[in-house]
Formats: structure tokens, sequence, C-alpha cells
């Protein structure tokens, strides 16, 4: 069997699956010696496994070096496990400055940033993100104004009132 991108694709996925994300960034680095260029796919599995295994930086990375290359280049499946990466390890400020290079974020981009900021209890910055959220022609759901509300410290509950009067605006 001569491997080829498919085949690279479906070790790396099985690795992910198999937690064991180390596997599935050395299948991608091996597709360099053996001269096969992953696509799109392969690097997000290996995003994805780095992700789902709180090995931000190494999604961070492999990221970066998708961007530098061009091909494949980062596409909304990338940004998303990349910020879900983010969000599971409370980075918090990485995942945002994503959201600021992201093309046009989506609102599961919103909500990793969102749920990153709630973990890390950064409460001005959640509110922030709600309002960015219209600019994209986004509607806040309840479920991302919960987020809002996890982030509020004890101590911030002026912050809650406030969300609590936005909330009754909702429609529904």
């Amino acid at each position: 069997l001569v491997p080829d991108v498919v085949t690279l694709s479906a070790a790396a996925g099985a690795c992910s699956r198999a937690s064991e994300w180390q596997g599935s960034v050395d299948l991608l680095q091996k597709t360099r010696s053996l001269k096969v260029r992953p696509d799109a796919s392969c690097c997000n599995t290996v995003v994805g496994a780095c992700a789902r295994s709180s090995r931000w930086e190494g999604s961070l990375t492999l990221f970066s070096s998708m961007q530098r290359q061009q091909e494949p280049g980062p596409d909304a499946v990338t940004f998303t496990a990349l910020l879900g990466a983010c969000q599971r390890a409370q980075r918090w400020d990485t995942a945002l400055a994503l959201l600021d290079i992201a093309d046009v974020p989506d609102r599961a981009a919103f909500t990793a940033c969102l749920l990153a900021c709630a973990g890390a209890k950064r409460t001005e910055a959640a509110m922030e993100l709600l309002g960015r959220m219209s600019h994209f022609g986004l509607e806040a759901t309840a479920a991302d104004h919960a987020a809002v509300l996890d982030s509020v410290e004890l101590r911030c509950w002026q912050a809650s009132l406030q969300l609590l009067r936005l909330l009754r605006r909702l429609p529904g």
C-alpha cells in the first residue's frame, strides 16, 4: 500500500479518535518525507486531535503553519477546532485574537470565545463579545447569555443585573 493523503488522513483520524494526538502530529509530519501534500481535512483532523487532548499550543502551531503555507489554508473547521482548544484551556485572550483574524466568524466561533471568557471569569470581554455578534448578523441566544452570566463573579452583581435586563428584552 502506497501512502496517499486519504490513507494518511484516515490514520490521523484513527489516532485522534484513540486520543493519540502525538500520533496524528507524527503522521502529518511524515507527509513531507513521503512527498504527500496534506489537504485541509487531514490538517483539520490533526488540529482537532490536539484540541481534544488539550494541546492548544500544538493546534496553534499547526494553524500558523497552515497560514504560512496557504495551501491548505485554515477554514471554518480549523477555526472552530482551534477555538475549542482555547476554550478548554481557558485561553480567552488567544481565542479573542483568533476571532479578530477570522474572515467571517460564525456562531460556533463566538460560542467558543464566550465559553473561554466564562471559564476565565472575564465578564467584560464576554459582554463585549455579545455586542460584536450583532455586527456579523448573529443574534445572541439564551445559551450565549448564560455563558456571560457564568463569567460573572459574585462581587460583580451589577453586571449580572444588567445582563438579566438584556435577557428580558429577548424575543421568545
